[in-house]
């Protein structure tokens, strides 16, 4: 005998960090606040020591990680990614610390 469950799965929510929420910029496209300048370059030189980095220049940081960058749709967030260690590292920053860069009159 068969019965019919009466329970049904709720639908899938999207992840806050799902791929359909986050847009990829270009970092040159992209200025920081000096407040984030300082937090990200904190961050990104303990985690370049855990690493095991000897170099950890800004210019070393930028490299590590300011490989990708994407605007979270969903807080406004900019996540700064880049491979550390053979894994992918994101460092966000929050939504008020970061615009996009405007340069020149507009075409």
């Amino acid at each position: 005998m068969t019965t019919k469950s009466h329970l049904s799965a709720a639908p899938a929510m999207p992840a806050p960090w799902g791929a359909a929420r986050l847009h990829p910029l270009d970092m040159e496209d992209v200025a920081l606040s000096r407040e984030a300048l300082r937090v990200l370059g904190d961050t990104a030189r303990k985690l370049l020591v855990r690493a095991g980095a000897e170099e950890t220049s800004m210019a070393r940081i930028i490299k590590a990680f300011c490989a990708k960058a994407f605007w979270n749709e969903s807080d406004g967030a900019l996540l700064l990614c880049g491979e550390l260690d053979g894994r992918m590292v994101c460092l966000p920053v929050p939504a008020g610390h970061w615009e996009v860069a405007v340069s020149g009159p507009a075409h």
